[in-house]
Formats: C-alpha cells, structure tokens, sequence
C-alpha cells in the first residue's frame, strides 16, 4: 500500500487581509516520511477560513498531479490530510455547516480533485485535525509567502 501524508494550511494577516496557503506532501516509505513535494499560494485578500480551504484545495491538487504522473498499478493507496483548521475539518466532515457559499464551492472543488483519483485508483482519504505545532512546515511556507508579498 502506498500511503501519503499532507500536511495543509492556509492564514491571512488581517481578516480579510493579504494571504497565502502551502502544503508539504509526504511519501511514507518503510516507515519514514520522505518530502515528495510542497507548494504554496499567494491569494490576495481573503479571510483566514477561504485562505485555509484554499490550502487544503492545493494539497488535493498537488496529490493529483503526483499520482497522475505514475502509474497505476491498482494498489490501494491511502492519503492523511493534516490541518490545522478545526473548523474546516468539521465542516468537510459534516459536523458542522458550511454557510459560506465561497467556501462550499472550495470544498467542491476538493471533493472533485479526490473524486477524480478514487475512479482511477483505490483511495482511502482522511482528514485530520493536527495541533499547529505539528503542521509547522505548511505554515511556515504561508509565512513566507506572506513576507515575501509584504514587502
């Protein structure tokens, strides 16, 4: 089985306010993780929650160009995505509404990039609440963004 872990954030600095979102994807192999890629996002102004859809949106993303670029050779692979955003992981749970209609639209846009790998591979997805502690590199790569931006 092979198994990938993402870690994903996104923030804004004001709310809404000038943001970013990254995400760092991790191959597990014999039980160490080993980096197999990140990427990062400036979005204007947003506010924190779009910006962290907006994050676990590029994870999606990410996954799908990596796995589309090997082939397929009908293995299970099972994918942990990592957030910071209790809220979010709720709403995508369905715990909790989702009263934006921007966010909806994120959250679609992600249940179609998974949707689109589980046709073509043996999928199993999940989606985590992490301390931000441990998601230190996907916000460390926002900041940077946002640095970068503020300048």
């Amino acid at each position: 089985m092979q198994k990938f872990v993402i870690f994903t954030d996104g923030g804004s600095r004001g709310n809404p306010g000038s943001a970013a979102c990254g995400t760092f994807i991790f191959e597990q192999l014999d039980g160490n993780l080993v980096i197999k890629d990140f990427n990062s996002k400036y979005l204007n102004s947003v506010t924190n929650n779009v910006a962290e859809y907006e994050g676990f949106l590029l994870g999606a993303t990410t996954l799908h160009k990596i796995l589309k670029t090997q082939p397929n050779n009908g293995a299970e692979i099972e994918v942990i995505f990592n957030l910071d955003s209790e809220l979010l992981v709720k709403q995508y749970a369905g715990i909790y509404k989702i009263k934006d209609a921007g966010l909806s639209k994120i959250k679609d846009k992600v249940d179609k990039q998974i949707a689109d790998l589980t046709v073509s591979y043996s999928l199993r997805v999940q989606v985590n609440h992490v301390p931000r502690a441990l998601n230190h590199l996907a916000d460390k790569l926002v900041n940077l963004i946002l640095d970068q931006h503020s300048e």
